[in-house]
């Protein structure tokens, strides 16, 4: 499989921007990337932060979010 992206990829942001809906299959991903959006928008985390623990969530369970990946970088 191939590695996950860099965290420095434009991408992971615009996954937790706000009004940027990506259609995502992996329910734990889905909702990691819900509630970081949250968290970034009541200003209790920062995108840096949030694009961080996406990363993390992705790189610990690669091959379960594949697809999803596969989405977000095309």
């Amino acid at each position: 499989m191939d590695s996950i992206p860099s965290k420095d990829r434009q991408e992971w942001r615009n996954l937790l921007e706000e009004g940027i809906e990506i259609k995502l299959t992996n329910f734990v991903l889905q909702m990691q990337v819900n509630q970081t959006k949250k968290a970034i928008k009541s200003a209790s985390i920062s995108m840096d932060e949030g694009v961080e623990r996406i990363h993390t969530l992705c790189i610990k369970y690669a091959l379960a979010v594949k697809n999803d990946i596969d989405t977000i970088f095309n």
